[in-house]
């Protein structure tokens, strides 16, 4: 059989896509978002789909991303939160989350080379009361996510070397109980991050 060159159109659903790479915890501006075409089978309902939800693109914008997405990737609906009056970091936590502040010390921070969603343990270290009760130190939360570092907020993702984050406050996501036994460590002795 003979072409005539023209090609078949893509038969599929319309889905809210990243227009380009997006990292986690960004706040979706307009040119972050566009449409793409899937095939039927291959949506599931986390998909935005543009059948459903017409104004879907401008009612992404401000949105804010639980994780990174990478561009034409579809945008789903779990992965973004709206802030709805709340600040950019309540939006970014998940449900029954809390975002907790810890003074720390870039020599006990990896060396200052800890970035915002990289994830970390925490150690206390106990000075020693005497020569019967020696200095020790315990891990007392472990695979917690840094939320941010000072006034950073997004992880560094360019240049030739790693930049050394000069922070004296850090903001972990924990669970209630897990911010009390932050909170218990920090009054027993030093608290350290160790980048996992």
């Amino acid at each position: 059989a003979a072409t005539t060159g023209e090609t078949a159109p893509i038969v599929g659903e319309q889905v809210v896509v990243a227009a380009r790479d997006i990292p986690q915890g960004a706040a979706l501006a307009p040119s972050d978002i566009a449409v793409g075409v899937f095939p039927q089978e291959s949506v599931t309902p986390a998909f935005v789909r543009v059948s459903n939800q017409p104004s879907a693109q401008a009612d992404y914008v401000g949105a804010v991303t639980r994780r990174a997405f990478t561009a034409g990737e579809p945008i789903t609906v779990n992965a973004v939160v709206q802030p709805e009056g709340r600040g950019f970091m309540a939006a970014q936590l998940p449900p029954g989350y809390r975002a907790v502040a810890i003074e720390i010390e870039s020599a006990t921070s990896a060396g200052g080379f800890i970035q915002p969603n990289d994830r970390v343990d925490v150690i206390v270290t106990q000075r020693g009361q005497s020569d019967d009760r020696p200095a020790r130190s315990d891990i007392v939360l472990t695979d917690v996510r840094v939320l941010a570092l000072g006034p950073n907020t997004q992880p560094q993702t360019s240049g030739d070397s790693p930049t050394q984050i000069q922070a004296s406050v850090a903001v972990l996501e924990l669970t209630a109980a897990d911010a009390r036994t932050l909170m218990l460590a920090d009054e027993m002795g030093d608290i350290a991050l160790a980048l996992r």
